[in-house]
């Protein structure tokens, strides 16, 4: 049974055919059933619902996607922003495809979580469908404060003027000498000290852009003289 299922299986993909594991184990088994001990050993109706589960699968799913999708469609489109509609009734669909899931595997999964009846299993899985989306939920909306935060940090920064970073930075190298001043002298020397350094800074800048304008004053004195004598 194996063998062939699985010699099965690998050709119809090598050729392309859409077939599951599924099919050829159960043909596996009505051949060995019929080889050993003959048709009466088949059960027939089982084989028969079989049979029927396979074609009435996809046709049920293509009824019940399409009922989804026109139930979907009739609360979205009525509204004039449906994306705002949407993302309100996304933890909705979320809880209802969750529970289903769950709902399953109580249903048809493993022993150990197997519960009966069936309104304890709808309860149950409900129940942990409605606390996974708010788990969801709430790390989203943490995740998404934490982001605009950092990148509100980050625009901050970087929006910041040189003008504002530098007198910050002579700000905090200014209070480091006030604070050895007062270290070394006392409170007064310290505040004497900062506004000496002060000053002191604000000279060499007007210092630094006297120049820049003499430079620049010389360098167009010179070019006119150049077109003078030319």
């Amino acid at each position: 049974v194996l063998f062939g299922t699985g010699s099965t299986t690998l050709l119809a993909t090598f050729y392309g055919f859409p077939i599951s594991a599924t099919h050829g184990m159960i043909g596996g088994l009505v051949a060995i059933g019929l080889a050993t001990k003959g048709a009466g050993s088949i059960g027939w109706s089982v084989i028969v619902k079989t049979c029927v589960g396979w074609v009435a699968a996809p046709l049920v799913g293509c009824v019940m996607a399409a009922l989804i999708f026109l139930l979907i469609s009739s609360f979205m489109r009525p509204h004039r922003n449906a994306a705002v509609w949407s993302a309100r009734l996304q933890p909705l669909w979320l809880w209802l495809c969750l529970s289903v899931n769950i709902v399953f595997i109580f249903m048809k999964g493993p022993k150990t979580l197997s519960v009966k009846p069936v309104w304890k299993a709808v309860l149950l899985g409900s129940g942990i469908g409605l606390a996974l989306v708010a788990v969801i939920f709430l790390v989203v909306w943490l995740r998404s404060k934490l982001h605009f935060k950092c990148a509100d940090t980050i625009f901050s920064r970087r929006t910041a003027s040189p003008i504002e970073s530098h007198t910050s930075m002579e700000r905090a190298e200014l209070g480091e000498i006030g604070a050895s001043h007062v270290s070394e002298g006392g409170a007064g020397v310290g505040e004497e000290g900062w506004q000496e350094e002060q000053q002191r800074v604000s000279e060499d800048a007007q210092g630094a852009d006297a120049q820049r304008r003499m430079s620049k004053a010389s360098c167009s004195e010179g070019e006119q003289q150049q077109q003078q004598q030319q």
